[in-house]
């Protein structure tokens, strides 16, 4: 059996965005990605960030991140490695952002509200959409309204 790992981080500077969400979820970390170990290549760390899903290598996402956790997760790490490439390249989406906002302020006030999904992804998206297919993770809302902590919550609870 191979592996992969769940990880999360917060950036080395200060990003409104990265600190407002870190308040929101009450956690240390704002930012959620799937890293790749080889004895072949580098070190990859895949994510939605900076405009597009995309891959960069463990080194350089270090530069810019603090990691605040990473989990290792067993499983076929080529299977995982195939679906992750063929969403390479997809858009990230602000948008789902805003959605995930309204969805929690108004869940926390007993509404529930109906958000159809947009094009692109969201870190936690991202990495919640392949956790449901490739490791089998539960979740109780649909991927594109997930926060990094509810990728947490889901493995912690696995």
């Amino acid at each position: 059996m191979s592996y992969i790992y769940i990880g999360f981080s917060y950036p080395n500077k200060f990003k409104i965005g990265a600190w407002l969400l870190r308040v929101w979820q009450k956690s240390d970390y704002s930012h959620t990605y799937i890293r790749f170990d080889s004895e072949k290549i580098e070190s990859t760390v895949y994510h939605a960030a900076h405009g597009m899903v995309h891959f960069k290598t463990y080194e350089n996402f270090i530069k810019e991140n603090n990691i605040i956790q990473e989990f290792k997760i067993d499983c076929d790490k080529y299977t995982c490695l195939k679906h992750c490439i063929k969403l390479a390249g997809q858009d990230y989406s602000k948008l789902e952002l805003l959605k995930i906002a309204l969805y929690d302020i108004f869940m926390n006030i007993g509404i529930k509200l109906k958000f159809q999904d947009d094009a692109g992804y969201i870190c936690s998206e991202l990495v919640g959409e392949i956790a449901k297919k490739e490791l089998k993770l539960r979740f109780e809302k649909p991927t594109f309204l997930l926060t990094p902590k509810d990728i947490w919550i889901a493995l912690m609870e696995n």
